[in-house]
Protein backbone atom coordinates (compact mmCIF):
# COMPACT_ATOMS: atom_id res chain seq x y z
CA UNK A 1 0.00 0.00 0.00
CA UNK A 2 2.87 2.38 0.74
CA UNK A 3 4.19 1.86 -2.80
CA UNK A 4 0.81 2.75 -4.28
CA UNK A 5 0.54 5.82 -2.04
CA UNK A 6 4.00 6.99 -3.11
CA UNK A 7 3.21 6.45 -6.77
CA UNK A 8 6.00 3.91 -7.21
CA UNK A 9 3.64 1.03 -8.04
CA UNK A 10 0.82 1.23 -10.57
CA UNK A 11 -0.23 -2.45 -10.77
CA UNK A 12 -0.18 -5.67 -8.75
CA UNK A 13 -0.16 -9.34 -9.74
CA UNK A 14 -2.47 -11.52 -7.66
CA UNK A 15 -1.90 -15.29 -7.89
CA UNK A 16 -3.15 -18.38 -6.09
CA UNK A 17 -0.98 -21.47 -5.83
CA UNK A 18 1.71 -20.19 -8.16
CA UNK A 19 5.15 -21.70 -8.73
CA UNK A 20 7.76 -19.75 -6.79
CA UNK A 21 10.35 -20.30 -4.10
CA UNK A 22 8.41 -18.68 -1.27
CA UNK A 23 6.16 -20.04 1.42
CA UNK A 24 5.40 -23.75 1.63
CA UNK A 25 7.29 -24.55 -1.56
CA UNK A 26 7.77 -28.32 -1.49
CA UNK A 27 4.34 -29.14 -0.08
CA UNK A 28 2.28 -26.82 -2.28
CA UNK A 29 3.95 -27.35 -5.64
CA UNK A 30 3.20 -31.05 -5.96
CA UNK A 31 -0.55 -30.45 -5.82
CA UNK A 32 -0.26 -27.39 -8.08
CA UNK A 33 1.68 -29.37 -10.68
CA UNK A 34 -0.91 -32.17 -10.63
CA UNK A 35 -3.69 -29.66 -11.21
CA UNK A 36 -1.77 -28.07 -14.06
CA UNK A 37 -1.04 -31.40 -15.76
CA UNK A 38 -4.65 -32.54 -15.32
CA UNK A 39 -5.88 -29.32 -16.87
CA UNK A 40 -3.53 -29.57 -19.83
CA UNK A 41 -4.46 -33.23 -20.35
CA UNK A 42 -8.15 -32.37 -20.38
CA UNK A 43 -7.59 -29.52 -22.82
CA UNK A 44 -5.58 -31.70 -25.22
CA UNK A 45 -8.21 -34.46 -25.04
CA UNK A 46 -11.02 -31.98 -25.68
CA UNK A 47 -9.24 -30.58 -28.73
CA UNK A 48 -8.61 -34.09 -30.07
CA UNK A 49 -12.26 -35.10 -29.68
CA UNK A 50 -13.44 -31.90 -31.32
CA UNK A 51 -11.24 -32.64 -34.35
CA UNK A 52 -12.53 -36.20 -34.84
CA UNK A 53 -14.80 -37.00 -37.76
CA UNK A 54 -17.13 -39.96 -37.37
CA UNK A 55 -18.53 -41.93 -40.33
CA UNK A 56 -22.30 -41.65 -40.77
CA UNK A 57 -24.23 -44.53 -39.21
CA UNK A 58 -27.66 -45.77 -40.31
CA UNK A 59 -30.45 -44.56 -38.01
CA UNK A 60 -31.70 -47.01 -35.42
CA UNK A 61 -34.88 -48.79 -36.43
CA UNK A 62 -35.75 -50.19 -32.99
CA UNK A 63 -37.43 -48.04 -30.37
CA UNK A 64 -37.32 -48.29 -26.61
CA UNK A 65 -34.00 -50.17 -26.48
CA UNK A 66 -32.21 -49.87 -23.15
CA UNK A 67 -28.52 -49.82 -22.30
CA UNK A 68 -28.83 -53.43 -21.17
CA UNK A 69 -30.26 -54.38 -24.55
CA UNK A 70 -27.34 -52.69 -26.30
CA UNK A 71 -24.81 -54.41 -24.02
CA UNK A 72 -26.31 -57.85 -24.61
CA UNK A 73 -26.59 -57.20 -28.34
CA UNK A 74 -22.93 -56.18 -28.59
CA UNK A 75 -21.79 -59.18 -26.55
CA UNK A 76 -23.91 -61.59 -28.61
CA UNK A 77 -22.53 -60.17 -31.85
CA UNK A 78 -18.97 -60.88 -30.67
CA UNK A 79 -19.69 -64.32 -29.20
CA UNK A 80 -21.19 -65.52 -32.48
CA UNK A 81 -17.89 -64.77 -34.23
CA UNK A 82 -15.09 -66.98 -32.97
CA UNK A 83 -12.19 -65.07 -34.60
CA UNK A 84 -13.26 -61.97 -32.66
CA UNK A 85 -13.13 -63.95 -29.43
CA UNK A 86 -9.53 -64.81 -30.29
CA UNK A 87 -8.83 -61.10 -30.67
CA UNK A 88 -10.33 -60.43 -27.23
CA UNK A 89 -8.14 -63.16 -25.76
CA UNK A 90 -5.05 -61.13 -26.65
CA UNK A 91 -6.30 -58.17 -24.66
CA UNK A 92 -7.37 -60.31 -21.72
CA UNK A 93 -4.00 -62.03 -21.53
CA UNK A 94 -2.21 -58.67 -21.66
CA UNK A 95 -4.31 -57.15 -18.89
CA UNK A 96 -3.95 -60.21 -16.68
CA UNK A 97 -0.17 -60.52 -17.10
CA UNK A 98 0.55 -56.78 -17.00
CA UNK A 99 -1.31 -56.23 -13.72
CA UNK A 100 1.53 -57.62 -11.53
CA UNK A 101 3.96 -54.96 -12.75
CA UNK A 102 1.50 -52.14 -12.09
CA UNK A 103 0.66 -53.47 -8.63
CA UNK A 104 4.13 -54.43 -7.43
CA UNK A 105 6.23 -51.56 -8.80
CA UNK A 106 6.21 -49.67 -5.44
CA UNK A 107 7.52 -52.77 -3.68
CA UNK A 108 10.20 -53.33 -6.31
CA UNK A 109 11.38 -49.73 -6.05
CA UNK A 110 11.35 -49.79 -2.25
CA UNK A 111 13.12 -53.12 -1.76
CA UNK A 112 14.95 -54.21 -4.91
CA UNK A 113 16.22 -50.77 -5.97
CA UNK A 114 16.87 -49.39 -2.48
CA UNK A 115 20.66 -49.80 -2.45
CA UNK A 116 21.17 -48.42 -5.96
CA UNK A 117 18.82 -45.51 -5.27
CA UNK A 118 20.80 -44.68 -2.12
CA UNK A 119 24.04 -44.65 -4.11
CA UNK A 120 22.49 -41.98 -6.33
CA UNK A 121 21.08 -40.04 -3.36
CA UNK A 122 17.51 -40.84 -4.39
CA UNK A 123 14.80 -41.30 -1.81
CA UNK A 124 12.12 -43.94 -2.29
CA UNK A 125 9.63 -41.27 -3.35
CA UNK A 126 12.07 -39.75 -5.84
CA UNK A 127 12.95 -43.11 -7.39
CA UNK A 128 9.29 -44.09 -7.72
CA UNK A 129 8.42 -40.74 -9.26
CA UNK A 130 11.34 -41.06 -11.68
CA UNK A 131 10.40 -44.46 -13.08
CA UNK A 132 6.72 -43.55 -13.37
CA UNK A 133 7.62 -40.30 -15.11
CA UNK A 134 9.81 -42.18 -17.57
CA UNK A 135 6.90 -44.43 -18.44
CA UNK A 136 4.71 -41.37 -19.00
CA UNK A 137 7.31 -39.80 -21.27
CA UNK A 138 7.56 -43.09 -23.16
CA UNK A 139 3.79 -43.12 -23.60
CA UNK A 140 3.84 -39.64 -25.10
CA UNK A 141 6.67 -40.62 -27.45
CA UNK A 142 4.89 -43.82 -28.46
CA UNK A 143 1.74 -41.85 -29.23
CA UNK A 144 3.68 -39.46 -31.42
CA UNK A 145 5.35 -42.34 -33.25
CA UNK A 146 2.03 -44.10 -33.82
CA UNK A 147 0.41 -40.91 -35.05
CA UNK A 148 3.16 -40.31 -37.59
CA UNK A 149 3.48 -43.96 -38.62
CA UNK A 150 -0.09 -45.24 -38.63
CA UNK A 151 0.82 -48.81 -37.75
CA UNK A 152 1.13 -51.93 -39.88
CA UNK A 153 -1.45 -51.53 -42.62
CA UNK A 154 -3.04 -54.82 -43.59
CA UNK A 155 -1.23 -56.64 -40.77
CA UNK A 156 -2.88 -55.17 -37.70
CA UNK A 157 -2.91 -58.50 -35.83
CA UNK A 158 0.83 -58.87 -36.26
CA UNK A 159 1.33 -55.35 -34.94
CA UNK A 160 -0.92 -56.13 -31.96
CA UNK A 161 0.62 -59.46 -30.98
CA UNK A 162 4.14 -58.27 -31.68
CA UNK A 163 3.56 -55.29 -29.37
CA UNK A 164 2.23 -57.62 -26.69
CA UNK A 165 5.38 -59.73 -26.95
CA UNK A 166 7.58 -56.65 -26.61
CA UNK A 167 5.55 -55.50 -23.62
CA UNK A 168 6.12 -58.89 -22.00
CA UNK A 169 9.86 -58.51 -22.56
CA UNK A 170 9.75 -55.08 -20.90
CA UNK A 171 7.87 -56.47 -17.91
CA UNK A 172 10.41 -59.26 -17.54
CA UNK A 173 13.21 -56.69 -17.65
CA UNK A 174 11.45 -54.62 -14.97
CA UNK A 175 11.30 -57.62 -12.66
CA UNK A 176 14.95 -58.53 -13.22
CA UNK A 177 16.37 -54.99 -13.04
CA UNK A 178 18.60 -54.39 -9.98
CA UNK A 179 19.32 -50.71 -10.74
CA UNK A 180 17.22 -47.59 -11.12
CA UNK A 181 18.67 -46.98 -14.60
CA UNK A 182 17.76 -50.42 -15.93
CA UNK A 183 14.37 -50.34 -14.24
CA UNK A 184 13.62 -46.89 -15.65
CA UNK A 185 14.74 -47.90 -19.15
CA UNK A 186 12.40 -50.91 -19.10
CA UNK A 187 9.57 -48.76 -17.80
CA UNK A 188 10.22 -46.18 -20.52
CA UNK A 189 10.18 -48.88 -23.21
CA UNK A 190 6.90 -50.26 -21.83
CA UNK A 191 5.45 -46.75 -22.09
CA UNK A 192 6.53 -46.47 -25.73
CA UNK A 193 5.04 -49.84 -26.65
CA UNK A 194 1.67 -49.39 -24.94
CA UNK A 195 0.27 -46.87 -27.50
CA UNK A 196 1.45 -49.11 -30.34
CA UNK A 197 -0.40 -52.06 -28.79
CA UNK A 198 -3.61 -50.16 -28.08
CA UNK A 199 -3.63 -48.40 -31.44
CA UNK A 200 -3.28 -51.59 -33.48
CA UNK A 201 -6.08 -53.17 -31.46
CA UNK A 202 -8.40 -50.19 -31.84
CA UNK A 203 -7.64 -49.73 -35.53
CA UNK A 204 -8.44 -53.38 -36.20
CA UNK A 205 -11.75 -53.23 -34.35
CA UNK A 206 -12.71 -50.01 -36.12
CA UNK A 207 -11.89 -51.46 -39.52
CA UNK A 208 -13.76 -54.76 -39.16
CA UNK A 209 -16.82 -53.64 -37.16
CA UNK A 210 -19.86 -52.25 -39.02
CA UNK A 211 -20.42 -48.59 -38.07
CA UNK A 212 -23.90 -49.25 -36.66
CA UNK A 213 -22.45 -51.81 -34.22
CA UNK A 214 -19.19 -50.09 -33.38
CA UNK A 215 -20.15 -48.58 -30.02
CA UNK A 216 -21.86 -51.72 -28.72
CA UNK A 217 -19.10 -54.04 -29.92
CA UNK A 218 -16.25 -51.90 -28.57
CA UNK A 219 -17.87 -51.42 -25.18
CA UNK A 220 -18.49 -55.18 -24.85
CA UNK A 221 -14.97 -55.95 -26.01
CA UNK A 222 -13.43 -53.58 -23.51
CA UNK A 223 -15.58 -54.87 -20.67
CA UNK A 224 -14.49 -58.45 -21.30
CA UNK A 225 -10.81 -57.57 -21.66
CA UNK A 226 -10.73 -55.30 -18.62
CA UNK A 227 -12.20 -58.02 -16.41
CA UNK A 228 -8.81 -59.70 -16.57
CA UNK A 229 -7.00 -56.79 -14.92
CA UNK A 230 -8.56 -57.07 -11.43
CA UNK A 231 -8.14 -60.83 -11.65
CA UNK A 232 -4.47 -60.33 -12.45
CA UNK A 233 -4.15 -57.83 -9.62
CA UNK A 234 -5.69 -60.22 -7.09
CA UNK A 235 -3.54 -63.10 -8.33
CA UNK A 236 -0.37 -60.98 -8.18
CA UNK A 237 -1.13 -59.90 -4.61
CA UNK A 238 -1.68 -63.49 -3.54
CA UNK A 239 1.54 -64.66 -5.23
CA UNK A 240 3.60 -61.73 -3.91
CA UNK A 241 2.71 -62.75 -0.36
CA UNK A 242 4.33 -66.13 -1.01
CA UNK A 243 7.14 -65.36 -3.44
CA UNK A 244 9.50 -62.47 -4.13
CA UNK A 245 7.66 -59.66 -5.97
CA UNK A 246 10.42 -59.36 -8.58
CA UNK A 247 9.96 -63.06 -9.39
CA UNK A 248 6.20 -62.65 -9.79
CA UNK A 249 6.67 -59.72 -12.20
CA UNK A 250 9.42 -61.49 -14.16
CA UNK A 251 7.39 -64.68 -14.60
CA UNK A 252 4.27 -62.74 -15.61
CA UNK A 253 6.26 -60.89 -18.27
CA UNK A 254 7.82 -64.13 -19.50
CA UNK A 255 4.36 -65.72 -19.79
CA UNK A 256 3.17 -62.75 -21.84
CA UNK A 257 6.26 -62.86 -24.05
CA UNK A 258 6.33 -66.61 -24.64
CA UNK A 259 2.57 -66.87 -25.09
CA UNK A 260 2.52 -64.11 -27.71
CA UNK A 261 5.49 -65.45 -29.66
CA UNK A 262 4.06 -68.99 -29.57
CA UNK A 263 0.75 -67.71 -30.91
CA UNK A 264 2.52 -66.10 -33.89
CA UNK A 265 3.88 -69.51 -34.89
CA UNK A 266 0.57 -71.38 -34.77
CA UNK A 267 -0.81 -72.57 -38.13
CA UNK A 268 -3.86 -70.32 -38.17
CA UNK A 269 -2.16 -67.08 -37.18
CA UNK A 270 -1.37 -66.02 -40.75
CA UNK A 271 -5.06 -66.11 -41.71
CA UNK A 272 -6.46 -64.81 -38.42
CA UNK A 273 -6.97 -61.24 -39.57
CA UNK A 274 -8.68 -62.33 -42.78
CA UNK A 275 -10.97 -64.61 -40.79
CA UNK A 276 -11.78 -61.75 -38.42
CA UNK A 277 -12.77 -59.49 -41.29
CA UNK A 278 -14.83 -62.23 -42.92
CA UNK A 279 -16.72 -63.09 -39.75
CA UNK A 280 -17.38 -59.44 -38.91
CA UNK A 281 -18.83 -58.85 -42.37
CA UNK A 282 -21.48 -61.53 -41.92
Amino acid sequence: MACFAAGVTVSANLTIGGFDTHGDHDTAHGAAMRSLVDGLTFAIAAIAVAALRFPPAPPRTSTGASVWHDAIDGLAWIVRRRPLLELIQFGSLTNFAFAPMVLLTPLLVRDRLASDAARHSLSYEAALALVNSLMGVGGVLGGIVMTAWGGLRGRRVLGLVGSIALLGACETAVGLSPTVAAFGAAYFAAGVITPLLNSHSMLLWQEITPPERLARALSSRRFISQLAFPLGTATAGWLAARFEPWLVVSVAGAVLLVGSVARMFTPGFGTLEARMRESAAR
